[in-house]
Protein backbone atom coordinates (compact mmCIF):
# COMPACT_ATOMS: atom_id res chain seq x y z
CA UNK A 1 0.00 0.00 0.00
CA UNK A 2 1.42 3.41 -0.88
CA UNK A 3 0.23 7.00 -0.76
CA UNK A 4 0.99 10.21 -1.72
CA UNK A 5 0.20 13.66 -0.82
CA UNK A 6 1.21 17.15 -2.52
CA UNK A 7 -0.20 20.59 -0.24
CA UNK A 8 0.77 24.03 -0.21
CA UNK A 9 -0.23 27.38 1.40
CA UNK A 10 -0.11 30.06 3.58
CA UNK A 11 -0.30 29.66 7.32
CA UNK A 12 -1.02 32.52 9.57
CA UNK A 13 -0.46 33.59 13.12
CA UNK A 14 -1.34 36.87 15.18
CA UNK A 15 -0.67 37.98 18.46
CA UNK A 16 0.56 40.24 20.68
CA UNK A 17 3.10 40.80 23.07
CA UNK A 18 2.79 43.24 26.51
CA UNK A 19 6.29 43.15 28.83
CA UNK A 20 6.19 45.21 31.89
CA UNK A 21 9.35 46.53 33.18
CA UNK A 22 8.64 47.35 36.80
CA UNK A 23 12.41 49.01 37.35
CA UNK A 24 11.51 51.60 34.81
CA UNK A 25 7.95 51.64 34.87
CA UNK A 26 7.40 50.59 31.33
CA UNK A 27 5.73 48.91 28.83
CA UNK A 28 6.79 46.71 25.61
CA UNK A 29 3.68 46.27 23.26
CA UNK A 30 4.39 44.11 19.82
CA UNK A 31 2.13 43.22 17.44
CA UNK A 32 2.62 40.23 15.65
CA UNK A 33 1.09 39.12 12.49
CA UNK A 34 3.13 36.38 10.86
CA UNK A 35 2.31 34.78 6.90
CA UNK A 36 4.26 31.71 6.05
CA UNK A 37 3.94 30.09 2.52
CA UNK A 38 4.85 26.71 1.52
CA UNK A 39 4.13 26.06 -2.04
CA UNK A 40 5.16 22.30 -1.54
CA UNK A 41 4.89 19.67 1.12
CA UNK A 42 5.38 16.58 -0.13
CA UNK A 43 4.00 13.44 2.07
CA UNK A 44 5.19 10.00 1.17
CA UNK A 45 4.11 6.75 2.93
CA UNK A 46 4.75 3.28 1.51
CA UNK A 47 3.53 0.07 3.61
CA UNK A 48 4.43 -3.72 2.74
CA UNK A 49 3.30 -6.88 4.37
CA UNK A 50 4.53 -10.65 3.26
CA UNK A 51 3.01 -14.03 4.85
CA UNK A 52 6.07 -16.02 4.60
CA UNK A 53 3.92 -18.90 6.01
CA UNK A 54 0.74 -19.30 8.25
CA UNK A 55 3.38 -18.64 11.41
CA UNK A 56 5.52 -15.67 10.00
CA UNK A 57 4.59 -12.53 8.70
CA UNK A 58 7.01 -9.71 7.33
CA UNK A 59 6.53 -5.83 7.73
CA UNK A 60 8.14 -2.90 5.89
CA UNK A 61 7.40 0.80 6.39
CA UNK A 62 8.52 3.79 4.75
CA UNK A 63 7.21 7.58 5.55
CA UNK A 64 8.91 10.56 4.16
CA UNK A 65 8.12 14.13 4.23
CA UNK A 66 10.02 16.83 2.03
CA UNK A 67 9.24 20.53 2.37
CA UNK A 68 12.22 22.23 -0.14
CA UNK A 69 10.90 26.45 0.70
CA UNK A 70 8.66 27.53 3.72
CA UNK A 71 9.23 31.49 3.64
CA UNK A 72 7.88 34.90 4.89
CA UNK A 73 8.38 38.43 6.02
CA UNK A 74 7.57 39.41 9.23
CA UNK A 75 6.74 43.24 10.01
CA UNK A 76 6.51 43.57 13.65
CA UNK A 77 6.22 47.28 15.39
CA UNK A 78 6.64 47.62 18.74
CA UNK A 79 5.88 51.15 21.09
CA UNK A 80 7.60 51.34 24.59
CA UNK A 81 5.38 53.69 26.65
CA UNK A 82 6.24 54.98 29.82
CA UNK A 83 4.70 55.41 33.39
CA UNK A 84 2.61 57.87 32.27
CA UNK A 85 1.01 55.81 29.55
CA UNK A 86 2.53 57.40 26.79
CA UNK A 87 4.58 56.24 23.64
CA UNK A 88 7.42 57.78 23.60
CA UNK A 89 10.17 55.19 22.16
CA UNK A 90 9.63 52.40 19.34
CA UNK A 91 10.87 50.36 16.80
CA UNK A 92 10.45 48.08 13.60
CA UNK A 93 11.76 44.61 12.75
CA UNK A 94 11.43 43.17 9.28
CA UNK A 95 11.75 39.62 9.91
CA UNK A 96 12.96 37.93 6.51
CA UNK A 97 13.37 34.17 6.77
CA UNK A 98 13.09 30.55 5.12
CA UNK A 99 13.14 27.16 6.12
CA UNK A 100 13.52 23.72 4.55
CA UNK A 101 12.93 20.23 6.11
CA UNK A 102 13.37 16.61 5.35
CA UNK A 103 12.21 13.51 7.54
CA UNK A 104 12.80 10.08 6.53
CA UNK A 105 11.53 6.96 8.49
CA UNK A 106 11.95 3.09 7.66
CA UNK A 107 10.93 0.24 9.82
CA UNK A 108 10.90 -3.15 9.63
CA UNK A 109 9.16 -5.88 11.44
CA UNK A 110 9.56 -9.44 11.57
CA UNK A 111 6.88 -11.65 13.61
CA UNK A 112 6.72 -15.49 14.39
CA UNK A 113 4.29 -17.52 16.10
CA UNK A 114 5.71 -20.44 17.38
CA UNK A 115 2.80 -22.16 18.30
CA UNK A 116 -0.68 -21.61 19.92
CA UNK A 117 1.12 -20.63 22.94
CA UNK A 118 4.35 -18.94 21.89
CA UNK A 119 5.19 -15.34 19.40
CA UNK A 120 8.48 -13.96 18.93
CA UNK A 121 8.78 -10.34 17.20
CA UNK A 122 11.82 -8.35 16.44
CA UNK A 123 11.73 -4.71 15.11
CA UNK A 124 14.13 -2.36 13.27
CA UNK A 125 13.47 1.72 13.00
CA UNK A 126 15.45 4.31 11.18
CA UNK A 127 14.48 7.74 11.70
CA UNK A 128 16.13 10.81 10.55
CA UNK A 129 15.45 14.26 10.86
CA UNK A 130 17.16 17.72 8.68
CA UNK A 131 15.80 21.20 9.26
CA UNK A 132 17.65 24.76 7.97
CA UNK A 133 15.93 27.87 8.59
CA UNK A 134 17.71 31.39 7.90
CA UNK A 135 16.77 34.43 8.88
CA UNK A 136 17.60 38.54 7.98
CA UNK A 137 16.46 40.92 10.36
CA UNK A 138 16.58 44.53 10.35
CA UNK A 139 15.71 46.61 12.86
CA UNK A 140 14.60 50.36 12.88
CA UNK A 141 15.11 52.02 16.38
CA UNK A 142 13.73 55.01 17.71
CA UNK A 143 14.42 55.56 21.37
CA UNK A 144 14.18 58.69 23.26
CA UNK A 145 17.21 60.88 23.73
CA UNK A 146 19.04 58.73 21.20
CA UNK A 147 19.35 59.31 17.53
CA UNK A 148 17.64 56.95 15.40
CA UNK A 149 19.48 53.87 14.68
CA UNK A 150 19.32 50.96 12.00
CA UNK A 151 19.86 47.39 13.14
CA UNK A 152 21.25 44.10 11.14
CA UNK A 153 21.85 40.39 11.88
CA UNK A 154 21.47 37.58 10.27
CA UNK A 155 21.90 33.85 11.47
CA UNK A 156 21.32 30.39 10.15
CA UNK A 157 20.18 27.33 12.23
CA UNK A 158 20.70 23.69 10.41
CA UNK A 159 19.55 20.52 12.57
CA UNK A 160 20.27 17.34 11.99
CA UNK A 161 19.02 14.48 14.12
CA UNK A 162 19.64 10.31 13.20
CA UNK A 163 17.55 7.58 15.25
CA UNK A 164 18.33 3.91 15.31
CA UNK A 165 16.29 1.35 17.31
CA UNK A 166 16.05 -2.38 17.75
CA UNK A 167 13.57 -4.53 19.27
CA UNK A 168 12.97 -7.86 20.12
CA UNK A 169 9.55 -9.08 22.03
CA UNK A 170 8.17 -12.85 23.57
CA UNK A 171 4.63 -13.50 24.25
CA UNK A 172 3.31 -16.49 25.57
CA UNK A 173 -0.20 -16.92 26.88
CA UNK A 174 -2.37 -19.54 27.96
CA UNK A 175 -6.54 -19.33 29.02
CA UNK A 176 -5.23 -17.58 32.35
CA UNK A 177 -1.81 -16.82 32.43
CA UNK A 178 0.00 -14.22 29.97
CA UNK A 179 3.82 -13.14 29.85
CA UNK A 180 5.57 -10.84 27.72
CA UNK A 181 9.09 -10.10 27.70
CA UNK A 182 11.44 -8.34 25.46
CA UNK A 183 14.38 -6.04 25.53
CA UNK A 184 15.27 -2.96 22.98
CA UNK A 185 18.03 -0.68 21.92
CA UNK A 186 18.27 2.73 20.79
CA UNK A 187 20.89 5.63 19.55
CA UNK A 188 20.34 9.10 19.12
CA UNK A 189 22.97 10.78 17.54
CA UNK A 190 21.79 15.01 17.09
CA UNK A 191 24.60 18.01 15.17
CA UNK A 192 23.26 21.66 15.70
CA UNK A 193 24.86 24.35 13.89
CA UNK A 194 24.04 28.19 14.45
CA UNK A 195 25.81 30.66 12.26
CA UNK A 196 25.54 34.83 14.05
CA UNK A 197 26.50 38.14 12.14
CA UNK A 198 25.52 41.65 12.68
CA UNK A 199 26.40 44.76 11.67
CA UNK A 200 29.86 46.52 12.89
CA UNK A 201 30.43 49.91 11.22
CA UNK A 202 28.34 49.23 8.64
CA UNK A 203 29.35 45.57 7.40
CA UNK A 204 28.03 42.69 8.55
CA UNK A 205 30.45 40.19 9.77
CA UNK A 206 30.55 37.08 11.94
CA UNK A 207 30.09 36.82 15.63
CA UNK A 208 31.84 33.79 17.55
CA UNK A 209 30.31 34.65 20.71
CA UNK A 210 26.65 34.36 19.26
CA UNK A 211 27.08 31.54 17.18
CA UNK A 212 26.92 28.13 18.48
CA UNK A 213 27.71 24.14 18.29
CA UNK A 214 25.74 21.69 19.73
CA UNK A 215 26.32 17.50 19.34
CA UNK A 216 24.55 15.13 22.00
CA UNK A 217 24.14 11.51 21.52
CA UNK A 218 22.20 9.25 23.55
CA UNK A 219 22.49 5.52 24.21
CA UNK A 220 19.10 3.72 26.00
CA UNK A 221 18.84 0.11 26.92
CA UNK A 222 15.97 -1.47 28.73
CA UNK A 223 15.01 -4.88 29.55
CA UNK A 224 11.02 -5.24 30.57
CA UNK A 225 8.24 -8.11 31.45
CA UNK A 226 5.12 -8.29 32.57
CA UNK A 227 2.91 -10.78 33.96
CA UNK A 228 -1.12 -10.96 33.91
CA UNK A 229 -3.73 -13.43 35.32
CA UNK A 230 -7.05 -13.64 34.43
CA UNK A 231 -8.97 -16.26 36.56
CA UNK A 232 -12.46 -14.84 36.00
CA UNK A 233 -13.83 -12.14 37.49
CA UNK A 234 -10.48 -11.00 38.58
CA UNK A 235 -7.92 -9.40 36.73
CA UNK A 236 -3.77 -8.88 37.69
CA UNK A 237 -1.35 -7.70 35.58
CA UNK A 238 1.90 -6.21 37.12
CA UNK A 239 5.73 -5.63 35.15
CA UNK A 240 8.56 -3.99 35.37
CA UNK A 241 10.84 -2.10 33.30
CA UNK A 242 14.60 -1.48 33.86
CA UNK A 243 16.42 0.93 31.83
CA UNK A 244 20.43 2.11 31.58
CA UNK A 245 20.88 5.56 29.64
CA UNK A 246 24.06 7.23 28.90
CA UNK A 247 24.39 10.74 27.33
CA UNK A 248 26.86 13.23 25.85
CA UNK A 249 26.25 16.61 25.19
CA UNK A 250 29.11 18.99 23.87
CA UNK A 251 28.75 23.01 23.66
CA UNK A 252 31.14 24.91 22.05
CA UNK A 253 30.15 28.55 23.33
CA UNK A 254 30.86 28.70 26.02
CA UNK A 255 32.87 25.30 25.82
CA UNK A 256 30.70 22.61 27.98
CA UNK A 257 30.96 18.96 27.96
CA UNK A 258 27.38 17.67 30.15
CA UNK A 259 27.75 13.65 30.54
CA UNK A 260 25.22 11.44 32.29
CA UNK A 261 24.69 7.79 33.48
CA UNK A 262 21.82 6.50 35.24
CA UNK A 263 19.83 2.97 35.72
CA UNK A 264 15.88 3.29 36.62
CA UNK A 265 13.30 1.06 37.72
CA UNK A 266 9.73 1.19 36.32
CA UNK A 267 7.16 -0.76 38.32
CA UNK A 268 3.60 -1.22 37.24
CA UNK A 269 0.54 -3.16 38.77
CA UNK A 270 -3.25 -3.09 37.72
CA UNK A 271 -6.24 -5.05 39.10
CA UNK A 272 -9.66 -5.35 38.08
CA UNK A 273 -12.83 -7.11 39.70
CA UNK A 274 -15.95 -7.60 37.44
CA UNK A 275 -19.51 -8.23 39.35
CA UNK A 276 -21.58 -10.65 38.28
CA UNK A 277 -23.88 -7.34 37.16
CA UNK A 278 -21.67 -5.65 34.93
CA UNK A 279 -19.99 -3.85 37.27
CA UNK A 280 -16.33 -3.17 37.30
CA UNK A 281 -13.70 -1.68 39.48
CA UNK A 282 -10.07 -1.36 38.46
CA UNK A 283 -6.85 -0.02 40.54
CA UNK A 284 -3.71 0.48 39.35
CA UNK A 285 -0.04 2.24 39.66
CA UNK A 286 2.77 3.07 37.31
CA UNK A 287 6.02 4.67 36.94
CA UNK A 288 7.58 5.90 33.91
CA UNK A 289 10.22 8.53 32.07
CA UNK A 290 9.63 11.24 29.74
CA UNK A 291 13.06 12.07 28.51
CA UNK A 292 12.85 16.18 26.95
CA UNK A 293 12.67 16.82 23.02
CA UNK A 294 16.25 16.63 21.20
CA UNK A 295 15.72 20.45 19.92
CA UNK A 296 14.94 21.82 23.75
CA UNK A 297 18.26 20.51 24.88
CA UNK A 298 20.02 23.03 22.02
CA UNK A 299 21.45 25.84 24.21
CA UNK A 300 21.61 28.03 20.91
CA UNK A 301 19.77 31.43 21.26
CA UNK A 302 17.41 31.42 18.69
CA UNK A 303 17.01 35.24 18.24
CA UNK A 304 13.42 37.13 17.38
CA UNK A 305 14.64 40.20 17.30
CA UNK A 306 16.89 42.59 18.93
CA UNK A 307 15.03 42.00 22.17
CA UNK A 308 14.48 38.54 22.17
CA UNK A 309 15.26 35.00 21.59
CA UNK A 310 14.19 31.13 22.30
CA UNK A 311 17.22 29.21 24.20
CA UNK A 312 17.04 25.11 24.93
CA UNK A 313 19.03 23.44 27.83
CA UNK A 314 21.66 20.95 27.73
CA UNK A 315 21.18 20.20 31.09
CA UNK A 316 17.66 19.30 30.63
CA UNK A 317 16.64 16.28 33.19
CA UNK A 318 14.12 13.46 32.27
CA UNK A 319 11.27 13.51 34.16
CA UNK A 320 10.06 10.62 36.39
CA UNK A 321 6.14 9.89 36.07
CA UNK A 322 3.89 8.67 39.21
CA UNK A 323 0.49 7.61 37.99
CA UNK A 324 -2.55 6.36 40.50
CA UNK A 325 -5.57 5.64 38.74
CA UNK A 326 -9.26 3.88 40.58
CA UNK A 327 -11.64 2.90 37.50
CA UNK A 328 -15.45 2.39 37.33
CA UNK A 329 -17.36 0.73 34.48
CA UNK A 330 -20.86 0.06 34.37
CA UNK A 331 -23.16 0.08 31.43
CA UNK A 332 -20.87 2.75 29.24
CA UNK A 333 -20.80 4.83 32.19
CA UNK A 334 -16.65 5.14 32.87
CA UNK A 335 -15.36 7.12 35.77
CA UNK A 336 -11.45 7.76 36.26
CA UNK A 337 -10.23 8.83 39.80
CA UNK A 338 -6.61 9.68 38.95
CA UNK A 339 -3.71 10.97 41.08
CA UNK A 340 -0.43 12.24 38.78
CA UNK A 341 2.59 13.73 39.92
CA UNK A 342 5.82 14.89 38.24
CA UNK A 343 9.43 15.67 39.32
CA UNK A 344 11.46 17.68 37.05
CA UNK A 345 8.98 18.40 34.41
CA UNK A 346 10.64 19.77 31.33
CA UNK A 347 8.68 22.89 29.59
CA UNK A 348 8.74 26.56 28.20
CA UNK A 349 8.47 29.56 30.21
CA UNK A 350 9.29 32.89 29.95
CA UNK A 351 12.37 35.26 31.54
CA UNK A 352 12.56 39.03 31.56
CA UNK A 353 15.68 40.46 31.93
CA UNK A 354 15.95 44.21 32.82
CA UNK A 355 18.87 45.22 32.10
CA UNK A 356 18.81 44.57 28.97
CA UNK A 357 15.36 44.70 28.37
CA UNK A 358 15.15 41.80 26.85
CA UNK A 359 11.95 38.60 26.63
CA UNK A 360 13.69 35.13 26.94
CA UNK A 361 11.60 32.21 25.79
CA UNK A 362 13.89 29.50 27.87
CA UNK A 363 12.66 25.35 27.64
CA UNK A 364 14.03 23.92 31.23
CA UNK A 365 13.15 22.32 34.06
CA UNK A 366 10.88 22.89 36.86
CA UNK A 367 10.55 21.28 40.45
CA UNK A 368 7.70 18.91 40.23
CA UNK A 369 4.28 19.13 39.30
CA UNK A 370 0.99 17.09 40.75
CA UNK A 371 -2.61 16.92 39.77
CA UNK A 372 -5.53 14.96 40.62
CA UNK A 373 -8.92 15.00 39.25
CA UNK A 374 -12.12 12.99 37.93
CA UNK A 375 -12.88 12.20 34.62
CA UNK A 376 -16.31 10.82 33.08
CA UNK A 377 -17.23 8.97 29.28
CA UNK A 378 -20.42 8.71 28.51
CA UNK A 379 -21.90 7.05 25.10
CA UNK A 380 -25.62 7.90 25.01
CA UNK A 381 -27.99 6.20 22.32
CA UNK A 382 -30.69 8.02 22.25
CA UNK A 383 -32.30 6.61 18.92
CA UNK A 384 -30.64 4.12 16.44
CA UNK A 385 -29.90 6.78 14.48
CA UNK A 386 -28.67 9.88 17.23
CA UNK A 387 -25.75 9.27 18.97
CA UNK A 388 -24.16 11.51 21.97
CA UNK A 389 -20.60 11.11 23.67
CA UNK A 390 -20.07 12.60 26.44
CA UNK A 391 -16.49 13.13 27.73
CA UNK A 392 -15.34 15.51 30.89
CA UNK A 393 -12.57 16.18 32.75
CA UNK A 394 -12.29 17.94 35.95
CA UNK A 395 -8.74 18.53 37.80
CA UNK A 396 -6.56 20.38 40.28
CA UNK A 397 -3.00 21.19 38.69
CA UNK A 398 0.14 22.42 40.69
CA UNK A 399 3.30 23.58 39.07
CA UNK A 400 6.03 24.31 41.38
CA UNK A 401 9.22 26.15 40.26
CA UNK A 402 12.07 28.36 40.91
CA UNK A 403 11.69 31.87 40.19
CA UNK A 404 14.56 34.67 39.17
CA UNK A 405 14.47 35.87 42.51
CA UNK A 406 15.51 32.33 43.62
CA UNK A 407 12.07 31.50 46.04
CA UNK A 408 9.90 28.84 45.24
CA UNK A 409 6.72 29.32 43.80
CA UNK A 410 3.50 27.56 43.77
CA UNK A 411 0.71 28.05 40.41
CA UNK A 412 -2.25 25.95 40.76
CA UNK A 413 -5.43 26.06 39.09
CA UNK A 414 -8.85 24.24 39.06
CA UNK A 415 -9.82 23.39 35.73
CA UNK A 416 -12.40 21.42 33.41
CA UNK A 417 -12.23 20.11 30.25
CA UNK A 418 -15.08 19.07 28.40
CA UNK A 419 -16.11 17.59 24.62
CA UNK A 420 -19.80 16.83 23.65
CA UNK A 421 -20.08 15.76 20.30
CA UNK A 422 -23.77 14.65 18.68
CA UNK A 423 -23.59 11.93 15.66
CA UNK A 424 -26.55 12.06 13.33
CA UNK A 425 -26.81 8.61 11.12
CA UNK A 426 -28.56 10.09 8.57
CA UNK A 427 -28.79 7.14 5.75
CA UNK A 428 -27.43 3.59 6.79
CA UNK A 429 -26.93 2.37 3.78
CA UNK A 430 -24.59 4.92 2.57
CA UNK A 431 -22.27 5.78 5.57
CA UNK A 432 -24.34 9.13 5.59
CA UNK A 433 -23.52 10.64 8.82
CA UNK A 434 -23.68 14.37 10.04
CA UNK A 435 -21.60 14.86 13.52
CA UNK A 436 -21.24 18.37 15.29
CA UNK A 437 -19.44 18.95 18.68
CA UNK A 438 -18.18 21.64 21.10
CA UNK A 439 -14.54 21.28 23.08
CA UNK A 440 -14.22 23.95 26.12
CA UNK A 441 -10.81 24.22 28.01
CA UNK A 442 -11.05 26.30 31.37
CA UNK A 443 -7.51 28.12 32.28
CA UNK A 444 -4.63 25.96 32.87
CA UNK A 445 -1.31 26.68 34.05
CA UNK A 446 2.27 25.49 32.70
CA UNK A 447 4.92 26.52 34.55
CA UNK A 448 4.78 30.02 35.44
CA UNK A 449 2.27 30.66 32.37
CA UNK A 450 -1.21 31.23 33.08
CA UNK A 451 -3.22 30.39 29.88
CA UNK A 452 -6.88 31.67 29.16
CA UNK A 453 -10.09 29.12 28.81
CA UNK A 454 -10.44 28.96 25.45
CA UNK A 455 -12.86 26.60 23.40
CA UNK A 456 -13.59 24.73 19.19
CA UNK A 457 -16.93 24.39 17.66
CA UNK A 458 -16.75 21.82 14.27
CA UNK A 459 -18.92 19.87 11.88
CA UNK A 460 -18.04 17.27 10.39
CA UNK A 461 -20.12 14.91 7.39
CA UNK A 462 -19.51 11.68 5.38
CA UNK A 463 -21.38 10.27 2.76
CA UNK A 464 -20.43 7.39 0.53
CA UNK A 465 -21.33 6.69 -3.23
CA UNK A 466 -21.09 4.08 -5.76
CA UNK A 467 -21.46 0.70 -3.24
CA UNK A 468 -19.06 2.77 -1.16
CA UNK A 469 -15.70 2.86 -3.38
CA UNK A 470 -16.67 6.99 -3.52
CA UNK A 471 -16.31 8.52 -0.23
CA UNK A 472 -17.08 12.68 0.58
CA UNK A 473 -16.35 14.51 3.66
CA UNK A 474 -16.46 18.50 4.63
CA UNK A 475 -15.15 19.50 7.69
CA UNK A 476 -15.77 22.86 9.30
CA UNK A 477 -12.89 23.38 12.15
CA UNK A 478 -13.21 25.90 14.71
CA UNK A 479 -16.88 27.49 13.11
CA UNK A 480 -17.05 30.55 15.78
CA UNK A 481 -13.08 31.52 15.85
CA UNK A 482 -12.92 30.93 19.86
CA UNK A 483 -9.39 29.20 20.22
CA UNK A 484 -7.49 32.33 21.14
CA UNK A 485 -5.30 32.21 24.32
CA UNK A 486 -3.90 34.80 26.60
CA UNK A 487 -0.31 33.09 28.26
CA UNK A 488 0.89 35.22 31.01
CA UNK A 489 3.74 35.34 33.69
CA UNK A 490 3.22 37.29 36.60
CA UNK A 491 5.53 37.29 39.96
CA UNK A 492 8.21 38.91 41.38
CA UNK A 493 9.83 41.85 39.43
CA UNK A 494 8.06 39.30 36.53
CA UNK A 495 5.20 40.63 34.59
CA UNK A 496 4.45 39.75 30.88
CA UNK A 497 1.75 38.05 28.91
CA UNK A 498 0.99 37.26 25.17
CA UNK A 499 -2.07 36.93 23.26
CA UNK A 500 -2.23 34.02 20.28
CA UNK A 501 -4.64 32.98 17.69
CA UNK A 502 -3.42 30.17 15.19
CA UNK A 503 -5.47 29.87 12.08
CA UNK A 504 -7.38 26.88 13.36
CA UNK A 505 -10.60 28.25 12.20
CA UNK A 506 -11.01 25.71 8.26
CA UNK A 507 -13.22 24.44 5.34
CA UNK A 508 -12.63 21.36 4.02
CA UNK A 509 -14.09 19.43 1.36
CA UNK A 510 -12.57 15.96 -0.06
CA UNK A 511 -13.41 13.22 -2.28
CA UNK A 512 -11.52 9.56 -2.09
CA UNK A 513 -12.38 7.02 -4.35
CA UNK A 514 -11.36 3.26 -3.86
CA UNK A 515 -10.07 1.21 -6.33
CA UNK A 516 -9.81 -2.56 -7.15
CA UNK A 517 -10.60 -5.32 -5.07
CA UNK A 518 -12.35 -4.00 -1.54
CA UNK A 519 -11.75 -7.71 0.35
CA UNK A 520 -7.96 -7.21 0.10
CA UNK A 521 -6.86 -5.96 3.84
CA UNK A 522 -4.59 -3.21 4.61
CA UNK A 523 -1.30 -3.52 5.70
CA UNK A 524 -0.83 -2.64 9.02
CA UNK A 525 1.25 -0.17 10.48
CA UNK A 526 4.33 -0.52 12.59
CA UNK A 527 3.89 1.06 15.91
CA UNK A 528 6.90 4.02 15.87
CA UNK A 529 9.24 3.84 18.62
CA UNK A 530 8.86 6.61 21.54
CA UNK A 531 11.97 8.51 20.31
CA UNK A 532 10.04 10.02 17.50
CA UNK A 533 8.39 12.16 19.43
CA UNK A 534 11.40 13.33 21.00
CA UNK A 535 12.26 14.64 17.40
Amino acid sequence: MGSYNLARGTYYREGTDHVYYVEDQTRWVSTMNRKDRNKGQNTLNFNAEYEADSLTNISLNYSGYFSPKSYGIYNVPTLIYNAQNIAESDYTTINDHHSRSINNTLSFQADRKINEKNRLTWTGYFAGNNFMRYQNVLTYLNFINQPPEINNFISQNKNNVQLYSTQADYQWKNDQWQLESGSKYSFVKTSNQLDFSDNNNGELQYRPDKSNTFNYKEHNFALYTSLAYNPGKWNFKAGLRAEKTNLEGVVSEPYEVNKDSYWKLFPTLYIQYSTSNNHQFGLSYGKRISRPSYSSLNPAKSYYNLFSYYQGDPKLKAAIIHNLNFTYTWKEWNFDLYYNKEINPSMEISLQEPSTNSLIYHYTNIEKEQTYGLSLYKNLKIKPWWNISLSENFERAENYFIGVDNVLYKNKVWNWFSDVSVVFILDKNSDWKLETGHRYYSPSIQGTFRISGSSSTYLVMNKKFFNKKLEASLLFNDIFKTSREKISTKYANQDNFFIDYRDTQSFTVSLKFNFGNQSVKNTKTIKKVEEQDRM
